[in-house]
């Protein structure tokens, strides 16, 4: 069957297929909310770095200093890049936390991070010698403006 989004689709199809390979039924319920607290709460907590640089903004950058990569510090509907890795567990993140992931410098990065993270991004960027394409406010302020 399938639903508005492809990429969950494919990852339901292969979960049923896997399960049905295995000898396993799934089966869903719904469980109302106030019941469900634990299980909700990543879900109902907001997250104000969930952001994205415009489409074509994006497209112009990559095709200067792109082709990118991989994305960091992306998720499953904010990603420029098919490949990115998000901030909790995503469907289709190659890994959680931008900053504890491997060799930046085997990649080219492209890095739209919360403000209070630039001084770490580009901690990395210089101690691994990555490249990276790295999205800052004009913020004079802030160590890293320098």
């Amino acid at each position: 069957m399938g639903g508005p989004s492809p990429t969950l689709t494919v990852l339901a199809k292969t979960i049923w297929g896997e399960a049905i390979a295995n000898g396993l039924w799934l089966e869903s319920a719904h469980i109302a909310g106030s019941l469900s607290t634990e299980a909700d709460k990543l879900s109902r907590t907001p997250d104000n770095h969930n952001w994205q640089l415009h489409t074509r903004l994006f497209r112009y950058i990559d095709s200067l200093w792109g082709p990118h990569t991989i994305e960091r510090f992306a998720n499953c509907q904010n990603a420029q890049l098919s490949r990115f890795n998000s901030r909790y567990w995503e469907p289709m993140s190659e890994g959680v936390d931008a900053l504890a992931q491997g060799n930046w410098a085997l990649e080219n990065n492209y890095v739209n991070p919360s403000f209070c993270l630039l001084s770490r991004v580009l901690d990395i960027v210089k101690t691994q010698n990555a490249v990276a394409t790295v999205i800052a406010s004009i913020w004079k302020a802030q160590p890293w403006f320098l």
